[in-house]
């Protein structure tokens, strides 16, 4: 397994490089690193960029008419003025963006660099990091979900290196390494799609077998837990500060109910199905279901109180909630908008 990760990735990570990284962290500047050490290169065709104003970003009017790279599977979006090269690096495909811009100090303000190669020992990113770690200068900050997929967030603590953000696909099985800093970063990972075919996309059956956010799994739309054993797991969790979930919720069973639609722009539906849970007392709350790592699971969930939500409308980013007046209350309709993963009461 070390000789295969060797093969693709070269034994220093970022060494060879290092220098560099120091010396633009003394300056007080932003620097680059490459995380390989390098064979022979050869300088490959930069394939086309194309204009793609159909794809939502961010903040769509700012995004809309930025360029469009593709390759591998993957998908974003990056300013007009950003300049690449690709080349490749024994099995490895890299794809340089550096901004014309440069700082006081002569170096370019903002840097991305998205890198692929096979994944020849299919491996697990777990697997991947536990041998790449033995000798890289990274260190592992955190976890984050892009485009449905989780990534190993990777910093070299106190300098002023790139972030790494690490991921592995699976079909075709890469590992994708992207290295950046400077402002637009955000809004660059933000239009980030990973195309892996039709498994990318939610199924009903999948929702139906999914998990809540305390990583309970729903088995065909329920999960009822004996009353003692939950109350246990969940006085050990409010004492650690956790999320605290249902110990009884039943999906809807109506087709018409799970609206599958795209919420954030990454190209991968969202999934939004209405629930009765059983807590204190029973009540109404509406669940968002999202592809994480080929599992369906809650990100969020807003409740109703003792009535029930319905989604009535979705257009792109808000989502319209007929509340029905339950017990006596008088219905009424309620707005959302998706922000960072949550739906936010307008």
């Amino acid at each position: 397994m070390k000789n295969i990760i060797r093969q693709a990735y070269g034994k220093q990570g970022f060494a060879n490089i290092l220098l560099i990284v120091l010396v633009v962290a003394l300056a007080g500047a932003l620097g680059y690193v490459t995380w390989v050490r390098k064979p022979a290169t050869e300088i490959v065709s930069t394939p086309t960029p194309t204009s793609s104003p159909n794809l939502q970003g961010v903040s769509g009017d700012e995004t809309a008419n930025w360029k469009m790279y593709s390759a591998a599977g993957i998908q974003f979006k990056y300013p007009n003025e950003w300049q690449l090269e690709t080349k490749k690096v024994g099995v490895r495909t890299e794809v340089t963006f550096i901004t014309p811009k440069k700082g006081i100090d002569g170096l370019s303000t903002e840097i991305f660099k998205f890198s692929y190669a096979p994944n020849q020992g299919g491996l697990t990113l777990k697997e991947w990091w536990a041998e790449v770690s033995k000798t890289d200068i990274y260190k592992k900050d955190s976890e984050k979900i892009l485009a449905g997929v989780t990534a190993y967030v990777l910093q070299i603590p106190s300098t002023g290196a790139p972030i790494r953000y690490v991921f592995i696909t699976k079909s075709p099985s890469l590992i994708i390494d992207i290295a950046a800093v400077g402002e637009s970063i955000e809004r660059v990972l933000a239009t980030l799609r990973v195309n892996e075919g039709a498994g990318a996309q939610l199924t009903k059956e999948q929702v139906l077998n999914g998990f809540d956010q305390c990583g309970i799994q729903f088995k065909n739309g329920q999960i009822s837990w004996n009353m003692d054993e939950y109350q246990k797991w969940e006085l050990a969790r409010y004492k650690e500060g956790k999320e605290t979930c249902s110990p009884n919720a039943s999906l809807s069973e109506k087709n018409n109910e799970f609206i599958f639609s795209d919420l954030d722009g990454d190209g991968i539906n969202e999934v939004l199905v209405p629930a009765r849970v059983v807590a204190a007392s029973s009540g109404g709350v509406l669940y968002v279901f999202k592809n994480v790592n080929s599992v369906a699971k809650v990100i969020n969930t807003i409740s109703f109180g003792k009535n029930n939500g319905l989604v009535v409308s979705v257009n792109k980013d808000i989502v319209v909630v007929q509340i029905d007046g339950a017990m006596g209350y008088t219905p009424k309709k309620e707005t959302y908008k998706f922000v960072s993963g949550k739906l936010i009461k307008q």
